[in-house]
């Protein structure tokens, strides 16, 4: 298992199970590689920096929380990530 920051991992060409330690559950597939805009790096600066463990062999990436609201947070970036958002958003945050 690799540990490194959620602004490297979303920089991985990997189609991976991303999930959380807070509540055990699975937020979603991360499909990389993504990059953000300068308007992304500033709406998600808050979670950028978060570690995440990935497990490339057994295909999940786990992402520690020390709470419901940072899972929240966790949560809210990868769903928008996966275009569970506006497209005006994801126009403005990912390229």
């Amino acid at each position: 298992m690799e540990r490194m920051k959620i602004r490297e991992f979303i920089k991985m060409d990997v189609d991976i199970d991303v999930c959380d330690e807070y509540d055990e559950r699975c937020y979603i597939a991360f499909c990389g590689p993504l990059e953000l805009t300068e308007d992304g790096e500033r709406e998600f600066e808050h979670v950028l920096d978060r570690p995440v463990y990935v497990d490339q062999e057994e295909g999940w990436a786990s992402l520690p929380a020390d709470n419901g609201a940072e899972a929240q947070m966790l949560k809210e970036f990868f769903f928008s990530a996966a275009g569970y958002c506006a497209d005006s958003l994801w126009n403005l945050w990912f390229k």
